[in-house]
């Protein structure tokens, strides 16, 4: 995916390595189906080029870690119950413009549901 420069990815309280929530930069949705398949869709490019995905159950976010190795979280709480659902390893992020796809990438997902509740 394509880099965009314009997005300060140090912008987090000025803490090194973390992004501010990619939900406060632009629009962002996260799916999934009832046969693994898990999308991340962003309208406007990332900061960096995506290395992986995280899904911590407990703390019910999602984390993108970058090719730079910051992290940014989603921004969108995704419940414990749902991502329980996830039966995935890999995550296809897609960046939408006028409806249509215009970059994407296909990168690992790890999934921490640890805690028993």
């Amino acid at each position: 995916m394509k880099k965009d420069p314009s997005i300060n990815s140090s912008s987090r309280a000025g803490t090194p390595g973390i992004c501010a929530p990619l939900a406060s930069q632009m629009k962002v949705d996260f799916l999934f189906n009832e046969d693994g398949h898990v999308w991340l869709l962003h309208e406007k490019p990332l900061a960096d080029t995506l290395k992986w995905v995280e899904y911590d159950g407990d703390m019910e976010s999602v984390t993108l870690v970058m090719a730079d190795d910051k992290i940014q979280d989603l921004g969108l709480r995704l419940p414990r119950a749902m991502g329980m659902k996830i039966n995935a390893k890999e995550i296809t992020a897609m960046q939408m413009e006028d409806g249509k796809v215009a970059d994407f990438c296909v990168v690992p997902i790890l999934l921490r549901n640890l805690s028993v509740h």
